[in-house]
């Protein structure tokens, strides 16, 4: 807990805040593969930016394009489409910002869609994110699955669930919110 001391006139104020700490190991990076591709991050630390790499498994092609994250410091989890039209990265804590969080490419590496934590989170969500030095915290994580995201071959959708427990869905053909109630 931060305590901050407020002069206010004659007397004093004391307020609290809570500041959680890092137990961030570093940056990271989880790919997603199927049976004829993978795709995964890869950091270029002389230009402090990040790529992705979607490799064509049966032929050996690898495609690179940027990815709009800030920095190198980032905690990325990818999800592929059976077919392999279409990836998604959630970035999903480091750094404060709010947009770019879930981005979608085509196969070609062209941006079908950018959400970030105002487009997934309710109004009254939005209020239970919180920060700790570095990172933004608004998800909670499938631990079974060692991600934040479930990927669903059937709809081809990817599913967050927020701190509150909701189940958001996104469709990973165009970036569509399938499921949020506010």
């Amino acid at each position: 807990m931060k305590y901050f001391l407020m002069f206010c006139g004659s007397f004093i104020l004391l307020t609290t805040s809570y500041v959680l700490a890092d137990t961030c190991v570093g940056t990271s990076s989880v790919p997603a593969t199927n049976q004829h591709y993978k795709v995964d991050g890869q950091v270029d630390v002389d230009s402090k930016k990040w790529n992705y790499v979607l490799t064509d498994i049966k032929m050996g092609d690898k495609r690179i394009g940027p990815l709009p994250i800030d920095w190198t410091h980032a905690h990325l989890y990818f999800f592929l489409s059976q077919d392999g039209k279409r990836f998604a990265v959630l970035d999903v804590s480091a750094g404060h910002r709010l947009y770019n969080r879930f981005m979608i490419y085509d196969s070609e590496g062209k941006l079908i869609a950018s959400l970030g934590v105002h487009d997934l989170l309710t109004k009254d969500e939005q209020t239970n994110v919180t920060h700790s030095k570095s990172h933004i915290h608004w998800l909670k994580d499938y631990p079974k699955l060692n991600s934040y995201g479930k990927y669903s071959s059937d709809q081809n959708t990817v599913s967050l669930t927020t701190l509150t427990g909701r189940e958001v869905v996104i469709s990973l053909s165009d970036g569509k919110l399938i499921k949020k109630q506010e």
